[in-house]
């Protein structure tokens, strides 16, 4: 399967948690949800926690359980470290995701949150 067969949620919650570890953020400070369990559209979400402080990014929504949206999510994080997506396909969702679009605002609206970029931090290309 295609990473472009999944939805466009799905890719773009990758494309946000590339960019936070692209700024240097731990992975273990970055954490997906799922929100809007008593609605009929779920928001899909890479929450961004530290320095004692909360980042989230909406990423999309779906109007599947919540429960089928993580193990997804679960099956697609597993593809990703096993090397069963290609690299050319995440070049390519990279490229085309709105985090790396807008680059600028999202760092922006971290810093804006109080929170420090990491001294390893790399530019988000």
């Amino acid at each position: 399967m295609s990473l472009f067969d999944y939805p466009r949620a799905y890719r773009e919650c990758l494309a946000s948690f590339e960019a936070l570890r692209q700024l240097g953020f731990s992975a273990e400070d970055i954490f997906f949800q799922v929100a809007g369990a008593d609605t009929p559209k779920k928001q899909l979400t890479i929450v961004l926690r530290t320095q004692n402080k909360e980042f989230i990014i909406i990423a999309g929504e779906l109007s599947e359980d919540p429960d089928k949206i993580r193990e997804t999510w679960i099956e697609l994080a597993r593809k990703l470290s096993s090397g069963q997506i290609e690299q050319e396909e995440l070049n390519k969702s990279w490229r085309q995701s709105m985090i790396r679009q807008n680059a600028s605002m999202f760092v922006a609206s971290i810093l804006a949150k109080g929170i420090r970029i990491p001294a390893n931090a790399r530019k988000l290309n």
